[in-house]
């Protein structure tokens, strides 16, 4: 072992020693409310999960019309739920900030001071338990994977989570928006609506309009928007793909936008070269602006990534192109959709939102290279007559 990994794992482990020594009083941190008023939900996923967590945020809400919610999310994915007003207050720290003793104790402190009554991990991860213990939160609620598959479910979870939490099942295959809801009945909450959505302020739809209008002066024409990016690169379709598709959609008499972050600069102007005619949203509005940017559109398409989600949260038809992804665990909301997968592959699904694929173990990627522009066109047609 490299010292550099040593002195990760010493990084990493050291609080375990806080754990032990605090672990007789522990008892005398647990508060006896006859149901919680402060909430702690920890999300540390990617931007599609934390948006398929929004369910939970009004779950607990509508069962504790006084609550105070503060939701733990990743710095880069904070600002996507700034505007949501079930959430009270938001707390961020990186991975790597964390492994600063300093900073992490400065967590510990945080959390503490906010006297939590309950904490709800979404994803079963043995470092968020062990901040959750030394912030004398006296309840903890998590998701447990049943097949074990999942990265964070470490032996060091499974030795810690019997006693610092209670347990609550998830099997591989289900609906994970569903199972956040099941974290509620141990607290004494009842489920509720999982389904996801984001309401942006009428100052981020007013920003955005102003785009729109300066950008795009047709309104007869439907708004089409395409996303070719993927923070997981099993899940890009390729290029030429969208390429394809985008002529296509303009034969068809749409708008094309070719919609992402600036990390996908390089890929929208591949697609931009070829269809001079679609029209640059690229890295056009900042992440807390974009559930009123993409709100404007008639359609959103994608492979399964984030900005799908806050596409189909904010109420636009979405079309999936789910790849590698098992769309039963985490499909697009209610809103109309259209999943084109390639489900008739043994192979399918190889990626799961608790055990997520990083690579194609058959080397062949049909789920995405099978997948035609012509059948994700006619997936799109029938959804557009449903846009008012």
């Amino acid at each position: 072992m490299s010292g550099t990994s040593i002195l990760t794992r010493i990084r990493t482990l050291w609080p375990l020693g806080l754990v032990a020594l605090l672990w007789p009083l522990r008892r005398l941190w647990k508060r006896t409310a006859s149901t919680p008023r402060r909430f702690l939900v920890v999300q540390v996923a990617k931007i599609g999960d934390l948006v398929v967590t929004t369910g939970l945020f009004r779950a607990i809400k509508a069962s504790v019309p006084d609550a105070h919610l503060t939701v733990m999310v990743l710095p880069e994915t904070r600002d996507i739920l700034q505007d949501e007003p079930e959430i009270d207050a938001l707390l961020s720290w990186s991975p790597r900030e964390l492994l600063s003793p300093r900073k992490r104790w400065g967590c510990w402190r945080t959390l503490a001071r906010e006297r939590f009554d309950a904490c709800l991990l979404t994803t079963p991860n043995p470092q968020r338990l062990i901040d959750a213990f030394l912030a004398r939160i006296p309840t903890v609620v998590s998701l447990v994977e049943v097949e074990k598959r999942c990265p964070t479910q470490t032996r060091l979870f499974e030795w810690l989570s019997p006693t610092l939490c209670t347990r609550v099942p998830y099997r591989q295959g289900n609906l994970v928006r569903a199972a956040y809801q099941e974290l509620l009945p141990p607290l004494g909450l009842s489920p509720g609506d999982p389904s996801p959505r984001l309401n942006p302020c009428e100052e981020s739809r007013q920003r955005t309009r102003s785009w729109y209008e300066t950008h795009l002066a047709d309104r007869n024409r439907p708004w089409i928007g395409l996303s070719p990016g993927a923070g997981n690169e099993l899940k890009r379709w390729p290029t030429e793909r969208f390429v394809a598709l985008a002529h296509l959609l303009q034969e068809q008499n749409a708008q094309v936008l070719i919609v992402g972050s600036p990390a996908d600069r390089s890929l929208a102007d591949s697609i931009l070269r070829s269809c001079p005619e679609s029209i640059d949203a690229c890295g056009a509005v900042p992440l807390r602006d974009l559930p009123a940017f993409l709100s404007h559109l008639d359609l959103f398409i994608s492979v399964d990534t984030g900005p799908l989600y806050v596409a189909s949260a904010v109420g636009v038809p979405v079309v999936d192109i789910v790849g590698p992804i098992d769309p039963d665990e985490q499909p697009p909301v209610e809103h109309p959709c259209e999943i084109v997968a390639r489900s008739e592959l043994d192979c399918f699904p190889c990626s799961h939102v608790f055990n997520t694929a990083r690579s194609c173990h058959t080397g062949h990627l049909r789920c995405l290279h099978d997948t035609h522009p012509q059948e994700v066109l006619e997936a799109a047609l029938r959804l557009l007559p449903s846009r008012s």
